[in-house]
């Protein structure tokens, strides 16, 4: 707005001029959205995140938990290009999968062998999308490290191996039974116990096996 004066000075109305900006703050909402929710992907992700220039594949961004999983420094990184992070004999197929996925071609969720600075080797599983890096055609991919969850399965499998083990090789009576109190497993010295086989007590319920004057403390 600006003052409108007449001859002798004086201030005689206003002159206003204005713009509709709706569709501004639209846009700026919409702008402010987006990129919260890519701080979400990306910086609070606890999987690591690469962003990489399409064309080139060089990195363009890299979040803290990928930091942490390739062992490098932010400053680093960023000089190398993404195949620089796979395994040699992969990082033809990695060009070539990014080459399909830009041709629109379905690539789904691709294992990669890919190394750290230090030169230790994990299986990565990848997803990629698409964005825009400060003006850039860029695309993100989000890492899986899959060795660690193998070993977490290899830790599973061997402590049920082992509590297995130590149910099956006890003297004392183990059983497992539901909320109804039916068997779902018994070992083999409450079988003997008992005076059954193994598989004449599964499915029956416990109830049946306390003697009469315990029933109203095994109920309750």
């Amino acid at each position: 707005k600006m003052p409108l004066h007449d001859d002798r000075g004086g201030v005689i109305g206003l002159l206003g001029i204005a713009r509709d900006i709706t569709e501004e703050l639209d846009l700026r909402q919409l702008a402010e959205r987006r990129a919260e929710e890519m701080r979400a992907l990306f910086s609070g992700n606890p999987l690591p995140v690469l962003v990489f220039a399409s064309n080139d594949l060089r990195l363009l961004d890299a979040n803290p938990a990928a930091l942490r999983c390739y062992g490098y420094t932010r400053e680093d990184l960023l000089k190398l290009s993404l195949p620089d992070l796979c395994e040699s004999a992969d990082a033809a197929r990695l060009r070539e999968n990014l080459r399909a996925t830009a041709r629109k071609t379905p690539a789904g969720s691709v294992p990669y062998r890919h190394k750290r600075r230090n030169g230790e080797e994990f299986d990565a599983q990848t997803d990629t999308g698409t964005l825009r890096q400060d003006g850039v055609p860029a695309r993100l991919m989000i890492v899986r490290d899959m060795s660690g969850e193998r070993r977490l399965q290899q830790d599973l499998h061997e402590s049920e191996r082992r509590y297995a083990d130590l149910v099956e090789s006890g003297l004392g009576m183990v059983w497992m039974h539901d909320l109804d109190g039916r068997l779902l497993r018994v070992n083999a010295a409450m079988a003997q116990a008992l005076g059954y086989e193994r598989e004449e007590l599964l499915g029956r319920n416990l109830s049946e096996f306390v003697a009469e004057e315990s029933q109203a403390v095994f109920d309750e």
